[in-house]
């Protein structure tokens, strides 16, 4: 195979991985963030999946660090909702 169906393919492959942002934001809206970890499992999984692609097809792979941080940002988050939930309630 020459170059271009090289890249074609790569490209359709590639597209098959990505990640509906606008829809899981309009998700995580509509559920009040309880789709916030399903959002992020699934794109993680698209990244691994790109990744993997990417690495047989020998093009630089995607950093890993905007999910872990993203991850880190949501956990923060979830455990200051809870706490503030349970002074609301009184039992803190």
């Amino acid at each position: 195979m020459n170059t271009i169906e090289n890249n074609v393919i790569q490209m359709i492959q590639l597209n098959q991985y990505k990640t509906n942002h606008l829809l899981h934001i309009f998700l995580t809206i509509f559920t009040l963030s309880a789709w916030v970890p399903f959002y992020f499992m699934i794109m993680a999984h698209n990244r691994t999946m790109r990744n993997k692609i990417k690495l047989a097809h020998k093009i630089p792979i995607e950093n890993r660090f905007p999910i872990f941080l993203a991850w880190f940002v949501v956990c923060i988050y979830r455990f200051e909702l809870i706490a503030t939930i349970m002074v609301m309630t009184g039992q803190i």
